[in-house]
C-alpha cells in the first residue's frame, strides 16, 4: 500500500507541475509520439528483461542460502543487500543523471569520460567503502540492530562485489548510449548464468557467505568481459 501510494503522490505532483505544458492531443504530434516511442522501444526492453529477470534471480539465491544454511542467514543476506542498495544508489544516479545523457549527446566523449570516471570515481567510491567496513560494527547496530551483527561477515566480499559492479555500470551503460541491443542481451543472459551457477556452487559449500562471493566473482567477470568489449570498440574508431 505504501508503494501504491508513494507512487500516485509522485504522479501528482509531478502532473502539477507539468500541467501547462501538455497540450490537446493532435494527429500530427500524435504520429510523432508514435515515432518517439517506436525509437525508445530497445530501451524499454532491456530495462524490461533486467526488471523481470533480476528479481527472480535474487528470489532464487535467497532461497538457496535458507535450504542451506537458514531462514536467519536469510534476513542477513537481505540486510546486507539493503545496505548495498542505499551507497549503491549513489553512483547509480551519478552514472543516470551526468554520464548516460553526456554519452547519448557526444558518443566522442564516451572513452575520456569512462576512463575519467574509472581514475577518480572508483578509487574515492572504494575509499568510502573502507571506511564504511573499517566501522561495520558500529553502522550495524545503527542503522539496523545488534541481533544483525552477524551480517559483519558479509561485508567484504559484497563491498568487494560493489566495486567491480560500480565500475560495470559505467561499462555498461553504453548498450543504451549506443542502443546495442543484441550485445546487451548476450553480456546480460550470460551474467545471470554466472551468478546462478556460482551462487548455486558457493553456497553449498560457503553458505550465507558464498552467496556474497558469487556476487563479488560474477561482476569481476561481467567487467572484465565489458572492458574487453568496449576497448575493442574503442580500437576500431580510432582505426
Amino acid at each position: 500500500m505504501a508503494v501504491s501510494v508513494i507512487g500516485l503522490v509522485l504522479f501528482l505532483v509531478s502532473f502539477y507541475f507539468v500541467k501547462e505544458e501538455i497540450t490537446a492531443f493532435q494527429i500530427g504530434s500524435l504520429r510523432s509520439s508514435f515515432k518517439e516511442l517506436k525509437g525508445t522501444l530497445s530501451y524499454g526492453l532491456m530495462s524490461l528483461f533486467s526488471a523481470i529477470i533480476s528479481p527472480l534471480i535474487y528470489l532464487f539465491i535467497r532461497s538457496l542460502v535458507i535450504n542451506w544454511d537458514s531462514l536467519d542467514a536469510a534476513g542477513y543476506y537481505e540486510a546486507m543487500n539493503k545496505i548495498s542498495a542505499l551507497y549503491m544508489m549513489f553512483i547509480s544516479s551519478m552514472i543516470t543523471l551526468y554520464y548516460l545523457p553526456e554519452f547519448s549527446k557526444d558518443t566522442n566523449q564516451i572513452k575520456p569520460l569512462t576512463k575519467n570516471y574509472l581514475t577518480k570515481i572508483i578509487p574515492l567510491f572504494a575509499l568510502a567503502l573502507s571506511v564504511l567496513y573499517l566501522l561495520r560494527m558500529y553502522f550495524i547496530p545503527l542503522f539496523l540492530s545488534k541481533e544483525f551483527l552477524p551480517v559483519s561477515q558479509l561485508f567484504f566480499w559484497q563491498m568487494l562485489g560493489d566495486i567491480f559492479k560500480a565500475a560495470s555500470l559505467i561499462l555498461g551503460i553504453q548498450f543504451y548510449a549506443r542502443k546495442l541491443v543484441k550485445p546487451y542481451f548476450i553480456f546480460e543472459i550470460i551474467s545471470f548464468a554466472t551468478m546462478i551457477s556460482l551462487s548455486w556452487f558457493l553456497i553449498s559449500y560457503a553458505k550465507v557467505e558464498g552467496a556474497v562471493m558469487a556476487y563479488c566473482g560474477t561482476y569481476f567477470v561481467y567487467f572484465v568481459m565489458l572492458w574487453m568489449y568496449f576497448n575493442g570498440l574503442w580500437r576500431k574508431q580510432t582505426e
